[in-house]
Order: structure tokens, then sequence, then C-alpha cells
């Protein structure tokens, strides 16, 4: 019998022993709040041509007038000027992205058949972008406008300065024009353009075919630092304003409209899109690595439901995803991934009668732990707060103490198309008991939440010294518009905590907020959080029942397998996973994020239905947020198609 009957018979033999799992893997919906800027080298001119090959091999996006151009909250409006008879040349623009040396290149590919523009204030008398980059060099993060348009380039507009037919693009609000940009005003404004008009501007005798816009934006100014080896996530909001047929002589047939990517002004910290830079993600690198959840929240399905009485205190909450909120604290905000790491933060004000300025000195911050997890269709909350003075009782957000989850609705949006949001907020009323606050409260007496909570000391009076109190929440996302079994299992949001501090001193009393992305539904960037059905918070049955000291593969069953294999393994720090897989020449077939986890023992199911038969090694990586240090091992698998 020759040596490949015998492995053929063998393989046969295993492959009926083990009985392949068939159970397909979860794999997160890609993310529409965030795209890639590849690194390039190569010299781009800024002219508005766009002939570098680099442009050719840029990851994009779409913004369009009339449909969404991205989850969350991408959206669109007529900026109240509707035309009775349409809006037939609609917003449908490209935007592309590269970066080199920290620095941001962004094209604008923008068909039109009317380019121009005339008066402020609205309605959107012009044709340009009008978009903000956040500044990360503050806490709360500061906001860079960008606003190169059409802006009172009409002859006919009431400002002056107005060029007429032909006129180009002015940068910003009563902005200079580009040839009146010197080096020093451009290094001074931090950004540059060049551009192209496909037509003639401010005319509508024949039809224009659109514009370009091509932009470097300087990041060292902003604090960023794409060239790290683990590079950097830079905040921004994009929007596309037209306006068409303003030149014409039928002004019935004046339309305007405008469309964005995730947020539609400059002056606002609402949710941000992500722009992911790294050093050896570059043009010709190949597919970009998948952006993973800012958060993986694990399954429940294995274990006991908890009674939601604000104990914590089921098996069930061990094996939930956990973070820390924790006041004035740079290394729990820097363990957070994406837009969480600049735009989490946390702010004081002070709550006596006048207030002082400045504040005072914060004597016990807030310091909370939350844990999250799903069951069937429910959502399960619960925050551990420390505290040495616990009040309640205030109307004033600032002046009593609990926690607000942020949750968005999937089936609810307002007049610009963009989901909703609720706020649900755990506190005290005046007589130190659990209240359902905010939208919490609507929520629980139509019986979609339950609310528990402990308190450990004594609302309200500061003759005692409290320890803290306990939060938690059971949610239907059937009743915030998730279908049965939650469809795509993503879950929009944030978390802030509320700290207020009274002292018999009145000019010392303060109120703090402290936020995990999102401070409040009006206010910071959406967490992007997935809900796993393949993580689950059961590992009594794992291996491991301790932290090791080192990663450790416990391996793959079955194996062989087809298509999915389920891998167990146990990191000893927190930090994020990456599951590598090779061929027998050592080449890298696939590259999993396995997104942010804490010390102890996970399973993950591996489905190869994209690879052919044979044996693979699978290489699993962890870097620890501390220190940053890198862990991995290596161990053998076969496929048997």
């Amino acid at each position: 019998m020759s040596k490949y009957i015998k492995y053929t018979f063998y393989s046969l033999l295993l492959l009926f022993v083990f009985k392949p799992a068939v159970n397909a893997q979860s794999i997160p919906p890609t993310r529409q709040d965030a795209v890639w800027a590849r690194e390039t080298t190569e010299p781009i001119v800024l002219d508005g041509k766009l002939n570098e090959a680099s442009w050719a091999k840029a990851d994009s996006i779409h913004i369009t007038y009339g449909a969404s151009s991205g989850l969350p909250t991408s959206g669109w409006n007529t900026d109240g000027y509707p035309n009775p008879d349409g809006y037939f040349d609609t917003v449908r623009a490209t935007v592309k992205f590269l970066s080199h040396n920290n620095q941001l290149y962004i094209a604008f590919i923008v068909p039109d058949s009317s380019i121009g523009g005339h008066d402020w204030p609205g309605p959107i008398w012009w044709d340009g972008v009008l978009m903000n980059v956040k500044d990360v060099r503050t806490r709360p993060v500061g906001r860079k406008e960008i606003f190169p348009s059409f802006l009172f380039t009409d002859t006919s507009s009431s400002y002056t300065g107005g060029r007429g037919k032909g006129a180009g693009p002015r940068y910003g609000y009563m902005g200079p024009y580009q040839d009146q940009l010197t080096d020093s005003a451009i290094k001074a404004m931090g950004w540059n353009m060049g551009y192209t008009v496909q037509g003639t501007t401010n005319d509508d005798s024949s039809p224009d075919t659109g514009y370009v816009f091509e932009m470097q934006i300087n990041l060292d100014s902003l604090g960023y630092n794409t060239t790290q080896t683990n590079g950097d996530v830079v905040g921004t909001n994009i929007q596309i304003c037209d306006v068409d047929w303003y030149w014409q002589p039928d002004p019935a047939k004046r339309a305007v409209g405008k469309a964005w990517w995730q947020h539609p002004w400059s002056d606002q910290n609402e949710n941000a899109a992500r722009i992911y830079i790294r050093p050896d993600v570059t043009v010709n690198s190949g597919p970009a690595p998948e952006i993973p959840p800012d958060l993986v929240i694990p399954n429940g399905a294995k274990d006991t439901d908890p009674a939601i009485d604000g104990n914590l205190n089921e098996a069930v909450w061990n094996g939930a995803a956990t973070f820390k909120i924790k006041y004035g604290d740079l290394a729990t905000v820097n363990s957070y991934t994406g837009l969480g790491k600049s735009m989490s933060a946390w702010y004081e004000v002070s709550t006596s009668n006048p207030p002082t300025d400045p504040p005072p000195q914060v004597l016990d911050p807030a310091d909370a732990t939350v844990k999250m997890f799903f069951k069937g269709n429910y959502l399960y909350l619960g925050a551990n707060v420390a505290d040495q003075l616990i009040e309640g009782g205030a109307t004033n957000q600032d002046q009593k103490d609990g926690v607000r989850f942020v949750l968005g609705l999937r089936d609810s949006v307002n007049s610009d198309h963009v989901m909703q949001f609720l706020n649900l907020l755990a506190d005290f009323d005046s007589s130190g008991n659990p209240n359902a606050d905010e939208d919490l409260d609507t929520l629980v007496k139509q019986g979609i939440a339950t609310l528990g909570m402990q308190v450990h000391g004594t609302v309200n009076d500061n003759t005692d010294i409290d320890t803290g109190y306990t939060v938690e929440l059971k949610i239907d996302l059937t009743k915030l518009g998730y279908a049965n079994g939650l469809g795509d299992h993503l879950l929009f949001g944030g978390v802030d905590v509320l700290d207020a501090d009274v002292f018999d001193n009145p000019a010392n009393n303060y109120g703090t907020r402290t936020w995990f992305f999102k401070e409040n539904k009006g206010t910071g960037p959406t967490a992007w959080m997935y809900m796993d059905p393949n993580v689950l918070t059961d590992v009594k049955n794992n291996s491991a029942k301790t932290v090791p000291e080192n990663l450790v593969l416990f391996g793959n069953y079955p194996n062989p397998f087809n298509p999915s294999t389920t891998i167990s393994y146990s990191i000893p720090k927190t930090g994020e996973v990456t599951l590598s897989i090779y061929n027998t020449l050592g080449q890298l077939v696939s590259s999993l994020n396995l997104y942010h986890q804490t010390a102890g023992t996970h399973v993950f199911e591996f489905n190869a239905n994209k690879l052919a038969s044979g044996v693979y090694f699978y290489r699993m990586t962890l870097k620890a947020n501390q220190g940053g240090s890198y862990l991995s091992k290596t161990s053998k698998m076969i496929l048997l198609k």
C-alpha cells in the first residue's frame, strides 16, 4: 500500500471517528464607521488630478444622499429646502484615503451637474466639503474644522469677494481663496488642498460633470502619531454639501441636499468616523486587516440566568465582557480600543452656589467596573462602583451618583435618517432608593427593562463612609428594534459614570462625569460592539481553571476537521489576541483579530471553508495591555474536505 493510500485511509478513519463540527464561525459584520488610509511612499501632488498610482490602490467610502453611508449615524437631508419636483442630482461622492509620514491625504470625487456657491446662512447655497478632524491633544478632544467649498464665490453674494463664473473654492467660512494662501498661512492652517472642476462654476448654461478636492492634513498638529508600530486612529466627520440649478432662470428647479459619514457638523462631538493608519498597511500590502469591534460581548447561553437584584454574584458575570471606568486615569483610557483611547474622557464641574472657578479638587474620583453579556434576546449590563460618598435625589446630573448606559435603537431614526439613542440612567432618589432615570424610567415601566441595585453604605449621609453600589440591568433587545435572534448582533452605545460629592463646606462640592466612548445619547463617539454567539461566558468545562503564567494552547477539537474546529487557549494577561494560519510552506493564509480579551481561558471556533484540504499550523499571539509584550504559541491541525 502506498504512503498516499495509507494517509488517505487514516485520514478518513479519523474523519469518521471525530465527526467534524458543522457550525459556522461567527464573523462580525464589516465596520461601516471605519476605513484604512494606506501608507504610500509616492509623492502626492495636490492638483486634484489623482494621477498618482497610489490613488488607484486607496481604500474608499461612499457618501450618498437617500441611503445610509454607514451604520450607525450616517444620514442625509435637504437642509430645510425640499424641492417639490424632486432632487434629481443627488450627492454620490467617493472619498479615498492615503497616508505618508503622519500626513493624511483625502480625495473627494464628487459627480455634480451644477457646481458653485452663493450666500450664508443656509440653506446650503453652495457645493463643497464640511468636515472636522478630532484634536486629541486635549481631553475632552477638540476639533479642527476643514471647510473647502464654493461658498461666497458667486458675484451676486451679499458678501464681498464673490468672483462669479468660473470661481474656485474658498478655504473655510469667510476664508481666503486658494491663490491667496501663503506658505506660512498653509502651515498655520494645518492642511492644504488642490482641486479640479469638470465644467464651469456658478453657471448653469451647460451641465457640469463634477469636481475633485485633493487634500493633505498634517496630523502632527493634532496629536496623532501614525508612524508608531501600531499606528493610530484618526477621528473625523465628513459632510458633502450640494446646491443644484441656483444659476439658471427658473428658481423652482433649485434644490439643495447634503449627506454625511457618521456626523454632519464640525462643531459638535457626537459620533465620529474612524480612519485607521498603520505603517505596515500600505498600498502594496494586499487586503487590509479587518477592523475589530470596540468590544466583543460574550454569550451567556450555557450559564444560568442571573437574578436581577444588583448583586452580580452569579457565575455568568465572571465570564462577561469587563472594562474599567476611572476618573483621571489615563492608563484605563489607553486600554480601550480605537477612538476609545482618545475620545473617552472625564469632566468636572463645581456644584456649589456660586460655583468655584477652578472647580474644587476631586477627592473621591469615580471608579467603576462595567460588565456586559447577552443571552437569547436579552442584554445584561452590570456595574460595580467604588464610592465613599453616595448622593441621590437631585435633578442636575452633576449633583448625583449613577451609571448611564447609552444604547442605540435599531429600528428608529430621526428626521436626518440617523439612529436614535437612549439614556438609561440608574441612580438614587432623595430617600436613597434605586431609581430608573431618564429613558430607563420608561423602559422599566413598560416591562422592557428590569433594574436591580445594591447600596454598600447610606445615600445622602456624610456621617458614614460608603464603599459603593452595584447596578444590574436586563433589557429585552427585541423591544429596542432588534429582530428575534438579534439579527447582525451589533450593539451601539457607551457608558457614563456620574459621581457627585457633597461636603460640609459647600464650596468643596463637585460633580464628575467619566465615560467609555459615549457620554450620553448626544455626545461622544459611538462604540461599535458585537454580541458574539460563539464567545461564551461559560468556562467551567475548559481545561484550565486558573490564569496561567504564559500563553497556553490546549489544541483544537475535532482534529482533523471539516470545515470548523474549536481552538481552546488561555492567556495570562489582558490584551489583543490574534490567530494566524500558515500552510506547510510557511505562507500566511489567514489572519484573524480576536479582539481585546481578558486574562483567562477562551475558545474560538475557526472556520476553514475557504482553505483547501491539508496540514496547517496555527499561531495564537497575545499583545498584552501592560508593557506591550508579545506572547505566542503554535500548534498543528488537519483540514479534510
